[in-house]
């Protein structure tokens, strides 16, 4: 069974399973949870919201987490983009970028063997 990230909304509690997650996005106090077709906000941080989730989420940089299983393709035209199976496309800096393509990889590799 999948593993679920609990979170609180204005007095109602969510358990939502990993596999939904696409990715996590840090705005100030807030953490815009991008699911398969729909949106949640929630009051946290990052560092209590990692500690909850496994091995395939990438912290890529003090603004996203990802879900490596929602990773579509990682891209190097013009800038340093990463393409979500969502469709959406979250730039990043050369050297975040590198980073989380070598950790990608590595878990890819793991998947296969």
């Amino acid at each position: 069974m999948d593993e679920t990230l609990v979170i609180k909304i204005r007095g109602n509690v969510y358990a939502v399973p990993f596999g939904e997650i696409v990715y996590l996005e840090n705005r100030l106090r807030k953490i815009r949870l991008c699911l398969k077709g729909r949106e949640l906000e929630f009051y946290g941080t990052f560092d209590s919201v990692l500690q909850r989730l496994d091995g395939r989420f990438l912290l890529c940089s003090r603004s996203f987490i990802l879900n490596k299983d929602h990773i579509r393709a990682m891209r190097q035209s013009g800038q340093y983009e990463i393409l979500m199976d969502n469709g959406e496309r979250l730039p990043f800096s050369k050297k975040i970028f590198e980073r989380a393509k070598n950790e990608f990889d590595a878990y890819l590799r793991a998947k296969l063997q």
